[in-house]
């Protein structure tokens, strides 16, 4: 402290005191005022220290602050990694393999320090291990991950990946019964810091594959069953309803029925590695698909593929005219069995002798693709007069036109859900257990039906002795319209119902319902 007087023989206030200022420590000049008495008063400044975090994991950072200025020391030696002189803000770093605790001490000018100290843990390294890297589907195996390093006397936890194919997630031994070649990936601490990633890699072979289950024809069996998958030293069992047919990679059956497979694939070296896989083969009748009278398709075939074939056909017999897109006036009779896929516009003209097997399905794969039928004639006539499922049509960019084309003998003529594009006019639904079926269709896409006659006098099997349950059957609607004004009227005789509706929103125009 020190006591500054000025000339006080005058009166304060008038004349000045001859006096040079005086500096403080930090520069500032302070200047004595004429017959004044100062009391300057020196007081040592403040300095203050701080630090986000200080425990940290090796190769982590932390920020530092100071307030005020001075120079800045630290011990041990680590990673500084920025320091700014004004409130010196730096990043704290250190990469360490034992627990090591840090001291960071900034100095004023005048002297004063203040000090933070920030500890820095090791990092544990994880392993994880697996009892076998080579297995079989479903053959048990251990996983197991363990601790190096670290803090090793605090809790250890752990969380394994994919959680759901391990039992339990949070132990550092897991077992796994992998049904696929997986990678387990294991996370864990010492509850201080996070250990680097681990994982495991359980390599699965071996799966047993029958092939895919099949529509066969009924005069292409025996088929020979085989394996995709052959291995050396393991034996393969075939068995039906638990009994054993025999063993080998291949087998030849002969099902009079729909039926299941079940082949059993086992190591003759490990009696543990099992795997099991099925196989449904499904009979049809192929309705003379040896005959040269006939054009046959089955049992899988795209709509593409038809086109190819009926264009060679009438290229080399001058029999109709085809392109890749329709065919026109061909009178062979074109027999489908099992699915048609409809990957690919197509129209037929003028074809009279479109017939379907049993077992067929007109499936739309959601392509977009158009179906159009002009004076046609589809029935069921090819397999020994039973019932086919008829068309389905589920995705808005799907097209079926039909006009003036009888539709025959099918469980569900046409069947149509979503926003299927219908355009139905001057057709006859003769013999069908349902003429149309529509579900789901919002009013943007209302089906244009007009001039159809929904009939009956007999149903084929497996709906004989009974009535047709209905000509349209509409469900779930905001609006639909059937018929059209000025147009000729739809028909609707010998149903069970005409039109049935439920929860349907439906106009009719011109429709004409008899004899129910």
């Amino acid at each position: 402290m020190a006591l500054i007087t000025g000339n006080a023989t005058k009166t304060p206030g008038v004349n000045d005191v001859e006096t040079s200022g005086f500096n403080n420590f930090v520069g500032q000049t302070i200047v004595l005022k004429p017959y004044s008495v100062f009391r300057l008063v020196k007081l040592k400044t403040g300095l203050l220290m701080k630090v986000v975090d200080n425990t940290i994991c090796s190769g982590t950072t932390t920020s530092l602050v100071a307030q005020g200025t001075g120079n800045f020391s630290w011990t041990p030696m680590a990673n500084l990694i920025s320091l700014k002189p004004d409130n010196s803000v730096m990043q704290f770093t250190a990469t360490v393999t034992n627990t090591t605790v840090y001291t960071v001490t900034v100095t004023a000018l005048n002297g004063i320090t203040s000090s933070v100290t920030i500890t820095v843990y090791p990092k544990p390294k994880l392993n994880a291990t697996a009892t076998l890297s080579n297995t079989c589907k479903n053959l048990p195996v251990k996983l197991a991950a363990t601790f190096t390093g670290g803090n090793t006397s605090n809790f250890n936890s752990f969380i394994w990946l994919p959680s759901t194919e391990v039992d339990n997630p949070f132990s550092d031994v897991v077992n796994v019964n992998p049904k696929k070649t997986t990678t387990y990936t294991v996370y864990a601490t010492d509850g201080q810091c996070w250990s680097s990633v681990d994982s495991v890699k359980v390599n699965v072979s071996n799966n047993a594959d029958a092939t895919d289950s099949r529509l066969v024809c009924r005069d292409s069996l025996p088929l020979k069953l085989s394996t995709k998958v052959n291995k050396y030293k393991y034996v393969y069992n075939w068995y039906k309803n638990g009994v054993l047919l025999g063993t080998g990679k291949n087998i030849f059956v002969s099902p009079d029925t729909i039926t299941t497979y079940m082949m059993v694939m086992q190591s003759t070296i490990d009696s543990y590695c099992v795997d099991t896989d099925f196989v449904t083969i499904t009979p049809i009748t192929c309705c003379g698909s040896k005959d040269a009278s006939m054009l046959t398709f089955g049992p899988i075939i795209k709509m593409s593929e038809i086109a190819v074939r009926i264009k060679k056909y009438c290229d080399s017999t001058a029999n109709g005219v085809a392109t890749l897109y329709g065919v026109n006036g061909l009178a062979k009779e074109i027999v489908i069995n099992g699915q048609l896929i409809v990957d690919s516009d197509y129209t037929f003209t003028n074809c009279s002798k479109i017939k379907f097997g049993e077992n067929a399905d007109v499936l739309f794969p959601g392509e977009g693709a158009h179906l159009n039928f002009q004076n046609c004639k589809i029935s069921a006539e090819a397999c020994f007069g039973r019932m086919w499922n008829g068309f389905s049509s589920s995705d808005w960019t799907e097209l079926l036109t039909f006009n003036n084309t009888p539709i025959s003998d099918a469980k569900i003529a046409i069947k149509a859900t979503l926003n299927a594009q219908l355009v139905i006019t001057n057709c006859v639904f003769n013999n069908n257990y349902i003429g149309l079926d529509i579900a789901t269709m919002e009013s943007t896409f209302n089906p244009v039906i007009y001039g159809d006659s929904f009939i009956y006098s007999a149903l084929l099997p497996p709906y004989e002795n009974q009535k047709p349950f209905a000509g349209i059957k509409l469900n779930d609607i905001i609006d639909i319209t059937i018929g059209k004004a000025g147009y000729p009227s739809n028909v609707f005789l010998n149903s069970s119902y005409g039109i049935y509706a439920e929860n349907a929103h439906v106009y009719l125009y011109n429709n004409i319902l008899e004899t129910f």
